[in-house]
């Protein structure tokens, strides 16, 4: 496996948002609540609704440029969990 010091990537703050930000990960539910608008969360898990709001959240910003994927990472680190 690549090694990194105790210090490494993941603890890289970032500088426009000042927290650490490189490889974090946002569950669906966060995205879908804070993107579209919309919990898609219910009382059982149904990998449909997944797929589709996955599918919606793709649509939506595929043809986005860096910048504007930029602010909305930086959204979604700032948005309540």
């Amino acid at each position: 496996a690549i090694g990194h010091s105790s210090g490494d990537l993941n603890e890289k703050v970032d500088d426009e948002v000042g927290f650490p930000t490189r490889y974090r990960m946002f569950s669906l539910r966060h995205c879908c609540i804070h993107l579209l608008g919309v919990d898609m969360q219910s009382d059982v898990h149904d990998p449909v609704d997944d797929a589709r709001y996955s599918l919606q959240l793709f649509h939506k910003y595929r043809n986005a440029p860096a910048p504007m994927l930029r602010a909305i990472r930086d959204s979604l680190h700032r948005a309540p969990a």
